[in-house]
């Protein structure tokens, strides 16, 4: 189980394995790597980090968003090496985890975006938005 904690941190628990901190504001979403011990999380200060969730350390941090991170979400394939984000604004980013930089960039300003997803092929992302419309994304069209 991870559970955030009101002192901005995070609880990866069952009986407790770890605790990762080091953002200065709320964590919004929680997304695990496929077949990694790897976590991402997307916060209110505009960044996304990926974890060691036993040793707490922060591996790296993705900046780039103009506004509150939303959510994230791990590709299933190839081997979730392609993690997208969200942020307020509706801007959509997609990020190549080898290389540590954003690969491709989107704004949907008219629609807001609070969720995101890959499909299990990880050639369609899906985003909800605010307007309550769902935008499909084919990622290497």
């Amino acid at each position: 189980m991870v559970n955030h904690l009101k002192k901005n941190s995070l609880n990866v628990a069952d009986v407790l394995l770890g605790m990762c901190r080091g953002h200065v504001d709320a964590v919004n979403h929680i997304c695990w790597q496929p077949g990694t011990n790897v976590m991402c999380t997307a916060f209110t200060d505009k960044t996304l980090s990926l974890w060691d969730p036993r040793s707490g350390l922060c591996s790296h941090t993705f900046y780039g968003h103009s506004n509150s991170c939303n959510s994230a979400d791990f590709s299933r394939a190839p081997q979730g090496t392609s993690l997208a984000s969200v942020d307020a604004d509706g801007n959509l980013k997609v990020w190549d985890v080898r290389m540590v930089a954003a690969v491709q960039s989107s704004d949907v300003n008219e629609f807001p975006c609070g969720a995101c997803s890959f499909d299990n092929s990880g050639a369609l992302m899906t985003f909800a938005c605010d307007s309550g419309r769902t935008l499909i994304l084919d990622y290497f069209a």
